[in-house]
C-alpha cells in the first residue's frame, strides 16, 4: 500500500495542551475503548507535551534506567510502566507527542505499514524545519546522522492501535543521558533545536504534523467534539 491508496476518511483531532502523563493514559485508555466499542466512530491524532517523566514499554529492563529514583525524586521526575512497545524514553515539556489511535483492520494496515507511516510523517515533518532525517531499518523512530530525533512505540488492543510517537523540539536533551535511550547504549539524542540553533515555534510544528498525518494517510482532520464530564473523570 502507498499514499494516496488508503480509503478517504475522517479523523478527530484533539490538543489539549500540557497534560501530566496519568493523567492522559487514563484518558487514552477510554477513548481506546470507546473506539474498540464503536462509541467513538473515528480514528484520532492527540497532540500535547507531557511534564517530566520517563516511561517504560513492555520491553523495558531495569538496567537501562542509569540513575537511581532518589536522583529522580531530587527532580520531580517520575517513572511509569506502559503498554506501548519498546524501551524505556523521556518525555518533557518542548517535546510534541503524537498519540494515534486508528482502527488498523478498517484501514487495511499491518502493523508493520502502520509505523513506516509514522515514520514518513516524522521525516517529512522535520523536512519542513530544513531538518533531514532518515529511517533505521533495525530501530523504529527517525535519525538525524547517528542521532535519535523522534521516538516510537505502538500498542495495539483488538485491532486498535493506540500510543505513537515523541518528536523533540525545544526540549532539554540532558535527560536522555540518564538512561540507555529506547534500550540502545551509547546512542546521541538530537532535538529540531539542537539541529538547526532556532527555538521551535510548537503551534507551527503541531500545524505541520497535521498538514502530514492528513496527506499520508488521507485523513480529514476536525475538532475532536467536546468530551463529557463524565468521560473526563478518572
Amino acid at each position: 500500500m502507498i499514499e494516496g491508496q488508503m480509503s478517504f476518511s475522517k479523523w478527530f483531532v484533539y490538543e489539549p495542551g500540557v497534560m501530566e502523563y496519568n493523567a492522559f493514559h487514563r484518558l487514552q485508555e477510554r477513548l481506546v475503548k470507546a473506539r474498540q466499542n464503536k462509541q467513538l466512530a473515528n480514528d484520532c491524532l492527540i497532540l500535547l507535551e507531557h511534564l517530566p517523566v520517563f516511561t517504560i514499554g513492555r520491553r523495558g529492563r531495569g538496567e537501562n534506567l542509569l540513575v537511581d529514583e532518589d536522583f529522580l525524586v531530587s527532580r520531580n521526575i517520575g517513572i511509569v510502566s506502559t503498554r506501548r512497545g519498546g524501551e524505556i524514553t523521556f518525555h518533557a515539556l518542548g517535546q510534541l507527542m503524537g498519540y494515534l489511535l486508528v482502527d488498523l483492520r478498517s484501514n487495511d494496515l499491518t502493523i508493520e505499514r502502520f509505523l513506516f507511516m509514522i515514520e514518513d510523517v516524522l521525516i517529512r515533518v522535520a523536512g519542513d524545519f530544513r531538518v533531514e532525517c532518515r529511517r533505521d531499518p533495525k530501530n523504529r523512530g527517525v535519525w538525524v546522522g547517528e542521532a535519535k530525533l523522534a521516538s516510537i512505540g505502538i500498542a495495539v488492543s483488538r485491532g486498535i492501535a493506540f500510543h505513537g510517537f515523541a518528536l523533540n523540539a525545544n526540549n532539554d536533551l540532558r535527560p536522555f543521558g540518564w538512561i540507555n535511550p529506547c534500550g540502545l547504549k551509547g546512542v546521541p539524542m538530537t532535538s529540531l533545536f539542537n539541529e538547526i540553533k532556532i527555538p521551535i515555534d510548537m503551534e507551527m510544528l503541531r500545524i505541520s504534523v497535521k498538514k502530514h498525518v492528513s496527506s499520508i494517510f488521507n485523513a480529514e482532520l476536525t475538532a475532536l467534539p467536546e468530551i463529557s464530564p463524565d468521560f473526563l473523570q478518572f
